[in-house]
């Protein structure tokens, strides 16, 4: 259900919203961060990960 109504989509429009849906997330937390005066953190994946190596954390699991 969507707004109140029934919907219906294909596997491959489903796997695509699946996949892509993060990443509108993720812009709007961007556009956030920019209309701040401080630097943004790391929101990517391999950036955190080297972050934590370079700091001398444990990994994630």
């Amino acid at each position: 259900m969507i707004e109140g109504k029934q919907g219906s989509m294909s596997r491959a429009m489903l796997l695509s919203h699946l996949a892509q849906h993060g990443n509108y997330h993720r812009s709007w937390i961007a556009g956030l961060f920019g209309q701040i005066s401080q630097l943004p953190t790391a929101i990517g994946l391999p950036v955190y990960e080297r972050a934590l190596r370079e700091s001398g954390l444990p990994p994630m699991p």
